[in-house]
């Protein structure tokens, strides 16, 4: 066991004492190869959820707890018992059809939200990126709190994604129209996402 992982390093919280010693007895570190899957009967979601009922804040504490023997525990810890946020998008709410002007760019409105764990997800965990034919891709808008590969830049500016305007186009191989398919990823602490889509098609017409 990670000698971090104790009710001392996590902050000695008398809440999460009685859960962390069942947590210990059954998972180990979860899954990490200390105590191997736990007893039968028992799923990962159903500590994930006692968990999260336990306090908001002790999945993270927890994570940190095991982070401070071994950095890499930190990320499995979160990504196994933070819950994955509900998306959902409320504009368009339905398939959308649009006339496209000699086949030029079309603003449309997007809005959606997120929950986790029954409380609304900020807008800066967003995303959102539509996929055409042909492999075609298009972000539309992405949040500044949404995790990304390679370095963090010093300066992060704020973007909030739960509601905005962007252009959708046909493409170019498209005669008559232009079928995009929208996605709304929220995510979570950890980096998982819930999803969820939206058809947006523009017919080219010609005056």
């Amino acid at each position: 066991m990670h000698g971090a992982f104790t009710d001392a390093g996590v902050g000695g919280a008398s809440s999460l004492r009685p859960v962390l010693r069942r947590f210990r007895r059954t998972w180990g570190a979860a899954g990490l190869g200390c105590e191997g899957p736990g007893s039968p009967g028992t799923s990962r979601n159903a500590w994930g959820d006692e968990m999260t009922a336990v306090t908001g804040i002790a999945v993270a504490t927890m994570a940190a707890a095991l982070g401070a023997g071994d950095p890499a525990s930190a990320g499995t810890i979160k990504a196994q018992f933070l819950p994955v946020p509900t998306a959902t998008i409320t504009t368009p709410a339905s398939p959308l059809t649009l006339q496209s002007l000699h086949g030029k760019p079309v603003k449309i409105s997007f809005a959606g939200k997120g929950v986790e764990a029954k409380k609304a997800v900020p807008g800066t965990r967003f995303r959102w990126t539509a996929y055409g034919t042909g492999g075609a891709k298009k972000t539309l808008c992405t949040g500044s709190s949404v995790p990304h590969p390679g370095p963090v830049d010093d300066l992060t500016i704020y973007r909030d994604c739960r509601s905005f305007t962007a252009e959708l186009g046909m493409l170019p191989q498209d005669v008559a129209s232009t079928t995009w398919w929208v996605v709304l990823e929220v995510f979570n602490g950890a980096g998982a996402a819930g999803t969820d889509g939206q058809s947006v098609k523009l017919d080219y017409v010609a005056l």
